[in-house]
């Protein structure tokens, strides 16, 4: 009877303890603390949580071993996990850096080749989407996509009119480097004469602005990867480029315009091209630009700006009207220099 009664006593010793001793983040109430350094779990005893995972409502924390709640990446237990600002654990589709990554139900970052909502995806070891039924896979170089509408027939009374974009790059991670098939604009590459690189320049600006807002809805505006766009200095001259910058919105730079194009000699050097040349909108004439009055094949086309530095620190580069890459025609202020933009696209 005495060992019968021992037993029990055991049995409800371990009924009482067992639901404290398991999960301790719900078993145990407590509260967010913010320092310094960020927020803490405490609680109800005073203990702070380190090294574990917290359980408020639906969502899900993880308090790292120095007793802060996680942000952004981190790898628990040999899993890449994502943490919002708020803290609170990411499931579901992520565009971090103009990457896209994709996180289970339990938050864990996939990788390989998965299906997500009836459709095929790739991502690479480093979680990064390589493509899918629906990205960039679907297009070829050359390609011309619909997306965004703008001015072009310059009747206002008949709305915009969709902008037509020649896909010239296809990226590893499904998204593709759309350029208009024509000069949409008349705008100088800087108001005034003064020197300026794409980082500083007002033609960067009126691009990831009133553009920007003029050509694309809210929804078409989710499709543009916002890109670092490099500046190098002017190869041959030195000319400064400036700072690196973030864009969703962007004009080629020299050396994109040369190799992304073939002269008609066939070579990558920035000679007359056919292929490198564009028209322009009736809209870009009526905002100041202007077609010669002369029979050679290159006449009605635009001469339409690059970001890259010219000969000078007030000069930039361009396209003439044969394809031909040059740096020492008029200054940064010229009013009917014609915009050609660029972007990185997220079908």
């Amino acid at each position: 009877m005495k060992r019968w009664k021992k037993g029990l006593a055991v049995l409800l010793v371990l009924l009482f303890v067992l639901p404290f001793a398991s999960g301790r983040a719900e078993a145990a109430a407590g509260s967010w603390k913010k320092d310094s350094g960020g927020y803490k779990y405490v609680y109800s005893n005073g203990k702070y949580a380190k090294k574990e995972w917290i359980k408020a409502g639906k969502k899900k924390y993880y308090i790292k071993a120095n007793g802060y709640m996680a942000t952004g990446w981190l790898k628990i237990g040999g899993k890449w996990y994502y943490f919002q600002s708020t803290g609170a654990m990411k499931t579901g589709w992520l565009q971090d850096g103009g990457k896209w990554y994709y996180l289970d139900s339990k938050g864990v970052m996939v990788t390989g080749k998965v299906t997500i909502g009836g459709k095929a995806y790739t991502f690479g070891s480093n979680g990064v989407m390589k493509g899918s039924g629906s990205s960039g896979s679907n297009y070829k170089v050359g390609d011309v996509i619909k997306f965004g509408h703008y001015e072009q027939d310059a009747k206002t009374s008949n709305g915009k009119e969709a902008i037509e974009w020649v896909v010239m790059e296809k990226r590893s991670d499904g998204s593709l480097l759309l350029l208009s098939k024509y000069g949409l604009d008349a705008q100088p590459y800087n108001k005034s004469l003064k020197a300026a690189t794409w980082q500083k320049c007002s033609l960067r600006k009126w691009l990831n602005s009133t553009f920007y807002n003029a050509a694309f809805s809210a929804a078409e505006k989710k499709k543009i990867q916002k890109t670092t766009v490099v500046n190098n200095d002017n190869f041959f001259w030195g000319t400064e480029g400036g700072n690196n910058t973030k864009d969703y919105l962007f004009l080629l730079s020299d050396d994109e315009a040369k190799n992304l194009f073939k002269d008609d000699d066939g070579k990558n050097a920035g000679g007359d091209s056919h292929s490198r040349a564009c028209r322009m909108t009736k809209y870009a004439i009526s905002q100041g630009a202007w077609e010669l009055p002369r029979s050679e094949w290159w006449a009605k086309n635009c001469w339409y700006w690059l970001r890259s530095p010219g000969m000078y620190s007030n000069y930039a580069a361009y396209v003439f009207r044969n394809g031909y890459v040059s740096y020492d025609y008029d200054g940064i202020d010229y009013l009917k220099g014609i915009v050609r933009p660029a972007l990185v696209y997220n079908p």
